[in-house]
């Protein structure tokens, strides 16, 4: 009997191994499995994510297309682009902007730009400063948390948003914002560094108005 048993436990411990494998292998097939499953709804949140972009980008066009001829959004003033479009970003001396002279609405305000370009920002804060203003940016790039920007609306005396460089979701969001706060704003249908010069003196002319609606 013994010589029997000592066979039988050789051969147990033998199969134990054969076990250990065909476990692993499920659980690497089960792993695999779950990793597909996880890639294929990452995938399907991207597509609707940029779905979802896309229509808010309807929305956006749809909205200025109705005011092409006019100046207004029925939430803020839109300033369009005059002569021709800028396609480079070299600096544009302040001698070839068109010179504006009553900015006193702008001296010692804060003024915050939601989109544009980055690689502009120096000559939106260079136009912005000649105005005695101070110059706040809002890009909405993969380093710009969304997140930050309610804050930022509630903290700027005036918002400057060119509709042709910016995110849709940050300007719904300002939509919303000025709409119920009546906070200056002012739309650029360009981003160019005259469109902006244009912009920022829109704006002091609208702080003229609230400040003589509040003043009468």
């Amino acid at each position: 009997m013994k010589l029997i048993k000592k066979p039988l436990m050789a051969a147990s411990l033998c199969a134990i191994p054969n076990y250990h494998t065909s476990a692993s292998t499920d659980a690497d097939s089960f792993l695999s499995h779950r990793n597909e499953n996880v890639l294929k709804l990452f995938s399907m949140l991207k597509r609707w994510r940029n779905r979802i972009s896309r229509i808010f980008a309807t929305k956006i066009n749809a909205e200025l297309t109705l005011n092409k001829t006019s100046t207004v959004t029925g939430w803020a003033p839109l300033v369009k682009t005059t002569g021709q479009i800028e396609t480079t970003s070299a600096a544009i001396p302040d001698s070839a902007l068109i010179p504006y002279r009553d900015t006193a609405h702008l001296k010692n305000q804060s003024i915050l730009c939601v989109g544009g370009r980055i690689k502009l920002y120096a000559d939106y804060e260079r136009l912005v400063a000649n105005c005695g203003g101070c110059f706040l940016a809002f890009h909405g790039d993969a380093d710009d948390s969304l997140d930050r920007l309610p804050l930022l609306l509630e903290m700027t005396d005036m918002i400057i948003c060119p509709v042709d460089c910016v995110n849709h979701e940050a300007f719904l969001m300002v939509k919303r914002f000025c709409k119920h706060t009546q906070k200056p704003c002012v739309l650029l249908d360009r981003s160019e560094v005259r469109t902006f010069n244009a912009g920022i003196h829109a704006l002091a002319k609208v702080g003229d108005e609230m400040s003589g609606n509040r003043n009468p």
